[in-house]
């Protein structure tokens, strides 16, 4: 039974740090899955090391302030990585990943590969929950299928950022701070299927320029929309269009409501009444819209008017900062004026002591003059001294640079000599090779040693 327990026990855990920086999996749990990885310092992250990790990865709990591309080839052999709650701020996304999920983190940033003409091979992507507010990175990542940008704090965006993403099948934006969306050129995603613009504070929207064949399903639900440039018809494959929680222009609704074309959702109940709206098939909308353009508390920019009134507090707060400031600069004023008196006298005084010292005191002054004279004197004619010397010296190391050259030529023209003469021994004892006689033994000896 203890053993049963034991076992029980082990086949829970997932991973943990065999050394203080050793990370490794445990056999027992498929997938490979870390727990309570904690790297926070830079120091950390040089020493961290990664032992029996598997593909695919999950790193379950802990703490990861930046995921760097250091960390990124400790794992290199990972390209299905998730890496949820772990308190990221930036993430570094290597080209060989397929597969990446890091929600519930804070990051902020997304580092690429600098190496531009390395190509992505990443085909899902889910940072929702986070704090991205720019996306532009996202450019490079064109074999991208599922991308999902839930819960950040976007606030502008333009859809050409996804223009090369041409294998996109599924595209979430939802509850952002998106009060822009634009589109420069015309964008041709011909395999997206869903499109999810839901819970932003977009106003307008101009889908002219969107050419998505496959487009299944739209969600523009809980956003400020009042009119949108473009019809869904140009959308062929269109089935389901979230259009509630808006604010439409009520001939622009009906315009586009086509229940044999594509189905809508309903506003919840009671709404339309609530907010004095007409509504078409159940989708609220707005006749005169003075109604919810308008300054009025309940109107579509009644937290716009919040914020401005907060920024008038403010500015008002400023303004008497500025006032106490302006008259703490008055004050400095005074007293660097009454500063400059004071000196002014003290410097009139310093000239009536001087008058007073008369003769006396301009004879001390002639010989401590005349004294400062015979010291500077003094010090001309050491440095005098001391160029004649330099000069003399620079003469001398001429000269000797000039021996010296003269000894190297002669050096090179010897050496030449010796090796023309070592040529001469080497070949004339090639040919005596065999000849034993005392004589020709002897001259080949007494030339070696002469050459010595």
């Amino acid at each position: 039974m203890l053993g049963f327990f034991v076992l029980l026990f082990l086949s829970s855990v997932g991973a943990s740090p065999t050394t203080s920086s050793e990370y490794a999996c445990s056999g027992t749990r498929t997938p490979c899955t870390l727990q309570d990885v904690v790297l926070q310092t830079e120091a950390e992250l040089n020493d961290v090391s990664f032992r029996d990790v598997t593909d695919p990865l999950i790193i379950s709990s802990g703490k990861i302030r930046n995921f760097t591309r250091q960390l990124a080839e400790k794992l290199e052999d990972i390209v299905d990585l998730t890496i949820n709650g772990l308190e990221l701020e930036t993430l570094y996304i290597k080209p060989e990943m397929t597969h990446l999920e890091a929600t519930k983190n804070r990051i902020h940033s997304l580092l690429v590969d600098e190496d531009k003409t390395k190509a992505y091979r990443i085909m899902t992507l889910k940072l929702t929950n986070n704090q991205l507010v720019n996306v532009e990175n996202l450019s490079r990542f064109n074999q991208l299928r599922s991308l999902s940008l839930d819960n950040n704090k976007l606030e502008q965006l333009s859809m050409d950022v996804f223009s090369e993403m041409t294998e996109l099948r599924e595209l979430s934006l939802a509850n952002n701070l998106l009060f822009s969306v634009e589109t420069e050129n015309s964008i041709q995603l011909m395999k997206l299927r869903t499109l999810n613009l839901s819970g932003n504070k977009l106003l307008d929207l101009d889908i002219q320029k969107w050419e998505l064949a496959s487009l299944k399903e739209l969600d523009l639900c809980n956003n400020r929309l009042y009119l949108m440039d473009g019809g869904f018809q140009q959308f062929e494959a269109l089935q389901r269009v979230g259009m509630s929680g808006n604010y439409w222009k009520c001939d622009f609704l009906k315009a586009v409501n086509r229940p044999d074309r594509w189905k809508m959702d309903e506003d919840a109940e009671g709404r339309c009444e609530k907010e004095s709206m007409a509504d078409v098939r159940k989708v609220c909308c707005t006749i005169d819209a003075t109604s919810v353009l308008g300054s009025s508390s309940d109107g579509l920019f009644s937290d716009k008017w919040e914020q401005i009134g907060k920024l008038q507090e403010a500015v008002e707060q400023l303004n008497e900062t500025a006032e106490s400031k302006k008259q703490t600069e008055e004050d400095l004023a005074a007293r660097v004026s009454s500063l400059e008196e004071t000196i002014q006298e003290l410097k009139d005084k310093l000239s009536e002591v001087s008058d007073k010292v008369g003769d006396r005191g301009e004879s001390i002054a002639v010989d401590e003059t005349n004294e400062l004279k015979e010291i500077v004197t003094d010090h001309k004619s050491t440095i005098e001294s001391l160029e004649t010397k330099q000069s003399e010296m620079a003469t001398e190391l001429e000269e000797f640079a000039e021996r010296l050259n003269g000894l190297r030529e002669s050096t090179d023209e010897k050496f030449n000599v010796l090796e023309t003469v070592s040529g001469s021994v080497a070949k004339l004892e090639e040919q005596l090779k065999g000849d034993d006689s005392e004589f020709s033994q002897k001259s080949v000896t007494e030339l070696k040693d002469s050459l010595k």
